[in-house]
Formats: C-alpha cells, sequence, structure tokens
C-alpha cells in the first residue's frame, strides 16, 4: 500500500439556506418558500393519498413558509401551545384546499397538514404575521405570485416524464422571476429522478422573493447544486476532502478498490458529516454515494494512517473543526456578498489566523465572475496537525486565479 506522506484538506466555500439545528429565536430575517410538485410526490415509493375535500390545483403547491435566522437557520416551534384554529382560517379554507394540500396518505384532509406547519413554522413567524390567517394568506399569496409549470411549459419543459437538464430548469426559474430557486429531487418508484420541489426566499416581510443570503459559490457555478435530502448543512464552509500525498505531492488513489465504504462503521458520525461533510451534487441524496467515493478512492489510501473509516472520516471532520474560515474572513471585513477581494489578501487573512498558507481555488459563476470556490490546507503526515504545503497543489477548478480579485458568493446574481 502506498505510503502517505501527507494530506490535503479541502473546503469548499458553500453556503446554504437552512441548518439542521432546531432554534427557538424567533428574529426573522427572511423565508424561505416551498412548492411540490404532487407527481413526484405520488411517484416515490411511499406514493399519496389526494385529500378527499376535492381535486387539488393542476400546478405545483404549497409545501411550507419556513421562517429562517440571519445564518439560514429554520426557526421552529417557538409556541407549542399556540395551536391551529381552524376558526381563524375559514376564509382561507377552499383555497388552501387546492394549493396547500396535503398528499399523507394518513388523513383523509389536510387539516394535520396545516396544524404542523403552522405549530411548526407559523408559531415563528409572529414577529411578522398578526395572526394564523395572516401567515396561511401569506404562503397563497407567494404561490400566486410564481406559477412553476406555467413558466416551465411556456420553455418546453414538461411533466412528461422526459428528462431535462436542472441547470436549464433553474435558469428558466431564474429569468422568470429575476431569482434564483434551489431545486430538490427524488427518486421514483422505477429508479428515475425527478423534481420533487422549488424553493424561494423570500425577504422579512413575508411579501418578496429575493436572492438567498446564503448561496454559496458551489450553487453559483453553471451547474448549480441541489441541497442533500437528509436537511440542510452548516453555515460554513463545508469538508470536500481529506486526500492522501506522495512526497512529491501526488494524490494517492484508489488503493483498495475492494474496501467498500460501511455506513455501520460510521454510524456515529453521520449525524455530522450530513452538516459538515456534505454532497452538493444533483439530484438530491443523502450524501452516502459522495462519501463512499470519497472512501474508495483516498480514504483506502490513508490505511498505514487512520484505522479504518472511522478514523479517517473522524480526521476530516476534527481538521474543519479547527478552523473557522467563515468567521475568520468576516472578522477582517471578507463577507459573502457578492463583492470583490484580493486573493491576496484572503490568502494572507487566513495565513495570519492559521499559521500556515492556504491555497485557494476560484471558479467563475453563471455572470462570468471569479469566485472562491474551496480552500486547501495542508496537514503532517498524522493527519491531525495544520503545516505549510511542501508542494503547493494545483487547483482542481478549470479557473485559477492567481494574483487577482474574487468575491465570495453571497446572493446569487449579486454585485
Amino acid at each position: 500500500m502506498a505510503s502517505a506522506s501527507s494530506f490535503l484538506l479541502t473546503i469548499l466555500a458553500i453556503q446554504c439556506l437552512a441548518a439542521l439545528s432546531v432554534s427557538h429565536a424567533t428574529s426573522v430575517h427572511f423565508f424561505l418558500h416551498a412548492q411540490v410538485w404532487a407527481g413526484s410526490f405520488c411517484g416515490s415509493e411511499k406514493g399519496c393519498c389526494f385529500p378527499s375535500t376535492g381535486k387539488v390545483s393542476q400546478e405545483f403547491t404549497v409545501h411550507g413558509l419556513f421562517p429562517c435566522s440571519s445564518n439560514g437557520t429554520r426557526l421552529m416551534n417557538c409556541d407549542r401551545g399556540n395551536s391551529l384554529d381552524l376558526s381563524q382560517i375559514t376564509g382561507l379554507l377552499h383555497t388552501m384546499q387546492r394549493k396547500w394540500p396535503s398528499y399523507s396518505c394518513q388523513s383523509s384532509d389536510s387539516t394535520p397538514f396545516w396544524s404542523h406547519e403552522w405549530s411548526k413554522y407559523g408559531t415563528c413567524s409572529l414577529s411578522v404575521f398578526d395572526g394564523q390567517y395572516d401567515y396561511f394568506k401569506a404562503g397563497l399569496d407567494l404561490k400566486d405570485k410564481v406559477n412553476i409549470l406555467q413558466i416551465l411549459k411556456q420553455e418546453g419543459i414538461n411533466p412528461d416524464r422526459q428528462y431535462y437538464n436542472s441547470e436549464r430548469i433553474t435558469r428558466v426559474l431564474q429569468i422568470a422571476t429575476g431569482v434564483t430557486p434551489a431545486l430538490a429531487c427524488t427518486v421514483d418508484k422505477f429508479g428515475k429522478y425527478q423534481l420533487h420541489q422549488v424553493m424561494f426566499c423570500v425577504d422579512k416581510s413575508g411579501s418578496e422573493f429575493m436572492d438567498c443570503p446564503w448561496a454559496g459559490s458551489f450553487c453559483a457555478s453553471e451547474k448549480g447544486c441541489c441541497f442533500p435530502n437528509t436537511g440542510m448543512v452548516s453555515q460554513e464552509f463545508t469538508v470536500h476532502g481529506l486526500f492522501p500525498c506522495s512526497s512529491s505531492g501526488t494524490r494517492l488513489m484508489n488503493c483498495d478498490r475492494g474496501n467498500s465504504l460501511d455506513l455501520s462503521q460510521i454510524t456515529g458520525l453521520l449525524h455530522t458529516m450530513q452538516r459538515k461533510w456534505p454532497s452538493y451534487s444533483c439530484p438530491s441524496s443523502d450524501s452516502t454515494p459522495f462519501w463512499a467515493h470519497e472512501w474508495s478512492k483516498h480514504g483506502t489510501c490513508s490505511l498505514s494512517v487512520f484505522d479504518g473509516q472511522y478514523d479517517y472520516f473522524k480526521a476530516g471532520l476534527d481538521l474543519k473543526d479547527k478552523v473557522n474560515i467563515l468567521q475568520i474572513l468576516k472578522q477582517e471585513g471578507i463577507n459573502p456578498d457578492g463583492q470583490y477581494y484580493s486573493s491576496e489578501r484572503i490568502t494572507q487573512v487566513l495565513q495570519i489566523a492559521t499559521g500556515v498558507t492556504p491555497a485557494l481555488d476560484c471558479t467563475v459563476d453563471k455572470f462570468g465572475k471569479y469566485q472562491i470556490y474551496q480552500v486547501m490546507f495542508c496537514v503532517d503526515k498524522s493527519g491531525s496537525e495544520f503545516m505549510d504545503c511542501p508542494v503547493y497543489p494545483e487547483p482542481t477548478s478549470a479557473d485559477p486565479l492567481k494574483g487577482g480579485n474574487l468575491m465570495i458568493e453571497g446572493q446569487v446574481g449579486s454585485g
């Protein structure tokens, strides 16, 4: 087996819409408005049941209106004693039955679903909305502002079981609405990937769409991104990989193709990995294929250092926790705001904070702007301590930038 002389830790410049953690704070900075396509819901393995109250709209329907804090964390369960009172939303019920229905087979009508949405999310929106009526009315009004199916059909994208490029879908919706949505996908009972949900960010008044404040460089690239279906991720840079290198700087790869990822060996790490080492590739997944790839390609070449899969992934997470890149940059006035910053300044700020010199990897976003994509640190052969790189790694992107200005992507399409 090849012997690792050092490691390369790469950390992605990705900021996301929300986090797994539950927050009881009630300071709403923006909302996430989600619309679901019934066809993909019903085409999944668990299937669906339509409400007994009547037919629903033949279009995307509301899934939810989720309040978020300034860092993207969803605000949840702020007042468990404040239950849904149907008498307060009587005037909306007919419309909600068509445009905000439940497709669950656990109930014959949508009342339990609405009750869940109000208790979990609506109660955290009372700093913005004056009660239950206003909350649900806002969700319906936002749905009426964008007819997703009509927009897609006008561009020849139809619910016909044909395959359509996710980048094209995102671009069509972006042109029509002026903001960039996020897509979520599922796998149907025949193993085909399908568009399940479209999500838009909404300003703190709950009335106007806006570009999401935490959409990072991965998502702003031409290929776009899909968030993991296990939930949202950390509001910071996340781990891309931990790559063993030879003395010449060559990455060691694919040392034991028969040694596959075994999730039972890393059970204690999965919750943390879902937040701090996720996959953003489309279609959405639970990140397991990404972790399997990382283990097979890089982890199997690390067994001269780490005693198995748990130790390898734990080392990557521990290194990530040693350096909070976003916090370091923000403390020096370098923010994910779509503005340009000198690459030399970014490197110097990180060097002063960590004591070692990182390498930056850049990409060009869909608007032609250079942006920081990932930050790479060299790590000693124990896999535990940062060090200056004996040989600096080559950028993995197609657009390396040396000695120029770049941005940290904040709002997609800003600047």
